[in-house]
């Protein structure tokens, strides 16, 4: 008995698992979740550092592409109105914390 080409054709059940493979994402996370303390600690510090590596590649490919040129010229606009600080070149003369001072009761 042959499949009729007009009808859509079914898998069964037990066809469809067999052929469902886990995608590499959840293979990953299978094998992290059965990682030991001391080796998830080490994938861990490896993953973060993966992660720092990527951030900063992204970084310089937009700085490079020119995508912060409006943030950059924005903060140096705000810095020379006043409205914030180079705290690189003035760290020594930053102003007090006005949370952080006690008011006087007269």
């Amino acid at each position: 008995m042959g499949h009729h080409p007009a009808l859509p054709h079914y898998k069964t059940e037990s066809q469809l698992s067999s052929q469902i493979q886990p995608t590499p994402l959840q293979e990953v996370e299978r094998a992290v979740a059965q990682l030991s303390t001391q080796d998830f600690s080490a994938f861990r510090e490896w993953f973060a550092a993966l992660e720092a590596e990527r951030w900063d590649r992204q970084i310089e490919a937009d700085v490079a592409a020119g995508r912060l040129d409006d943030l950059a010229t924005r903060a140096l606009q705000q810095l020379e109105d006043g409205e914030c600080r180079d705290r690189v070149r003035d760290s020594s003369h930053a102003p007090p914390n006005p949370k952080s001072q006690k008011k006087s009761i007269a």
